[in-house]
């Protein structure tokens, strides 16, 4: 009998086999995923031009100190913390609380734009993720300020990149060895930029993002003594960019992006995660007893001290209480600046469609062949 080869007949799947009822929801999961991730799944857009300035600047130049992991136990311990207490005698050192995604992007953008974050900003915390509201930065150079932001990684930049200037952006190798042993993440080579940018009186806004409290907590946990070496390296750190600054004439903001718990571990809801500091101290900054400040506050202070209206996705008068303004200047940035009332109307596919996708992931995973 002559024997027929068989060319190019597709297996035909049985409708019940595994591997179809498996294929199916895959195939749902991944598209829901992606409609999740799509630009502006947040429903956020950027705001229109800045409006008018409010009041006049109350201090020549802010310098915002990024804090990485920055535990509000370490913070609020002035053995620990030496430096950060004796300035805050001249200023205001108080707790700080993020939202429930203690990651550094969703942290960076709450605090920077004053707005919320999703469950979208998470699931790209190592990804380019452009924040879709309006920030600091935006608000500075419509108000024609200079500015440098300085990091070891690409964070500013994944974020804000619209509204940052290139020439604005030092990036500082986080693999070039530096002097302190207990210094993990390069912040020497960010220390020495920022000295570097305050020697420019051009500059009115430099940002800067220390990581290595975070960094040695991820490799040593939070409770032993190299990870206490290494907040002691960064209270000195601030000291020194503190000595190079005339705080009669300049503001120093350090905040924290989030905390961590004792084994150094942070990106969910929980508590010590969630609870970190913030210290202001100088020009434009009205000492008094510190009270918790949201995160989102954060925003309105830097923008504030450099006579701005805070972005507009940023809660009204967040940050008030700590800056010296009188009751007229009160009164025109509640007038003429266009802030949020309450909680922002925002709408949420893109949380809808993660939490479908999830679900028919599960389903999913629930329709493969199981082990034996």
């Amino acid at each position: 009998m002559e024997t027929v080869e068989k060319k190019n007949s597709p297996e035909r799947l049985d409708p019940a086999s595994p591997r179809l009822r498996l294929a199916v929801p895959a195939v749902l999961a991944i598209a829901a995923a992606l409609f999740a991730l799509r630009p502006g799944a947040s429903g956020r857009a950027l705001a229109a031009p800045a409006p008018p300035s409010p009041h006049p600047p109350l201090t020549r130049r802010v310098v915002l100190v990024v804090l990485d992991a920055w535990r509000r136990a370490d913070a609020l311990d002035a053995t620990r913390m030496p430096t950060v207490a004796r300035l805050a005698r001249g200023g205001v050192l108080g707790p700080m609380e993020t939202g429930v995604r203690t990651f550094t992007k969703p942290c960076f953008a709450e605090m920077l734009t004053g707005g919320g974050s999703t469950l979208r900003d998470s699931l790209l915390n190592l990804a380019r993720n452009p924040a879709p509201a309006e920030s600091i930065f935006g608000r500075a150079r419509a108000g024609g300020a200079g500015m440098r932001l300085i990091d070891a990684t690409s964070d500013f930049v994944d974020l804000f990149s619209r509204e940052i200037p290139t020439d604005a952006i030092v990036r500082v190798d986080p693999g070039a060895p530096s002097p302190d042993p207990d210094d993990v993440f390069n912040d020497q080579g960010i220390e020495s930029a920022v000295l570097e940018a305050l020697a420019r009186p051009s500059l009115r806004l430099v940002a800067a993002h220390l990581q290595s409290v975070d960094h040695a907590g991820h490799l040593f946990g939070a409770a032993g003594p190299r990870y206490a070496a290494a907040v002691a390296s960064a209270d000195r750190r601030v000291g020194r960019i503190a000595a190079r600054m005339d705080l009669a004439n300049e503001t120093l903001v350090l905040v924290g992006d989030h905390g961590a718990d004792l084994s150094g571990h942070h990106g969910g809801p929980e508590s010590a995660a969630r609870e970190t500091a913030y210290l202001a101290a100088g020009s434009g900054i009205r000492a008094r007893p510190a009270g918790l400040l949201p995160s989102t506050a954060i925003a309105g202070l830097v923008t504030g001290l450099l006579g701005d209206c805070p972005p507009s996705a940023a809660p009204p008068g967040g940050a008030d209480a700590l800056l010296a303004l009188n009751d007229t200047a009160r009164v025109r940035t509640a007038s003429i600046c266009p802030c949020r009332s309450g909680a922002p109307a925002r709408s949420r596919p893109g949380l809808a469609a993660a939490g479908a996708a999830l679900v028919l992931a599960g389903i999913a995973g629930s329709s493969a062949p199981r082990p034996r």
